[in-house]
């Protein structure tokens, strides 16, 4: 059996302490400061539909503990051509998709954050199933 010469374990120490500088959040949780500064900025941005939603935000802002979180989106597109609504040119809801993620990913990634999986949808949404919801335990609730 053939052993792996110093340089490879080196290298691959290094990879490994270069991805950890990378993904682990070294700044801890969120500061009073920058949730007021980051709230200043959507609310002089906000319309009224989304002003119940801000609160939403805000609350899960302050609770922030710096620990990691998965976050899920679900999209649903219809199956014939859309408007883009930013340019209202006739698009394609896959199309609408990618105008929306590629600025989106390469911010992610700034943020060590990484898109794990995506895939066309193979069930109804949850919300379609009679007013259950997913629970933090994991249960659905009524």
């Amino acid at each position: 059996m053939e052993i792996l010469p110093a340089s490879f374990w080196l290298l691959s120490l290094l990879l490994y302490i270069g991805f950890l500088a990378w993904h682990k959040n070294w700044r801890g949780a969120l500061k009073p400061h920058e949730i007021d500064a980051f709230l200043a900025a959507l609310k002089a941005r906000e319309t009224e539909e989304g002003e119940s939603k801000m609160s939403v935000l805000e609350d899960f802002m302050r609770s922030d503990s710096g620990r990691e979180f998965f976050m899920l989106n679900l999209i649903k597109f219809p199956d014939a051509d859309i408007q883009h609504p930013a340019t209202g040119e006739t698009t394609t809801g896959a199309r609408l998709l990618q105008s929306y993620f590629r600025p989106f990913a390469s911010l992610i990634l700034k943020a060590a954050g990484y898109p794990a999986y995506t895939a066309r949808i193979q069930a109804d949404y949850i919300e379609d199933w009679g007013g259950l919801r997913p629970t933090r335990a994991g249960r659905l609730s009524a």
